[in-house]
């Protein structure tokens, strides 16, 4: 479990970085509703990484 949470927090900071970097974000409001989709983007990796671990072939549990 703690290794999905820490993937997922890793995918959200990229995503973050990324749609930054992209979109060209300069203003403090820019950057929190940035913030907002890497956070909803942390959550749906979370739960398909969930998903992935549960019904997925490759049963490694923590």
């Amino acid at each position: 479990m703690k290794r999905i949470a820490f993937r997922a927090l890793i995918g959200a900071v990229f995503f973050y970085i990324f749609k930054l970097v992209l979109g060209g974000v300069y203003t403090p409001e820019a950057f929190f509703r940035e913030a907002k989709y890497a956070l909803a983007f942390g959550v749906f990796y979370a739960v398909f990484l969930l998903a992935m671990d549960r019904f997925g072939k490759n049963k490694k549990r923590d």
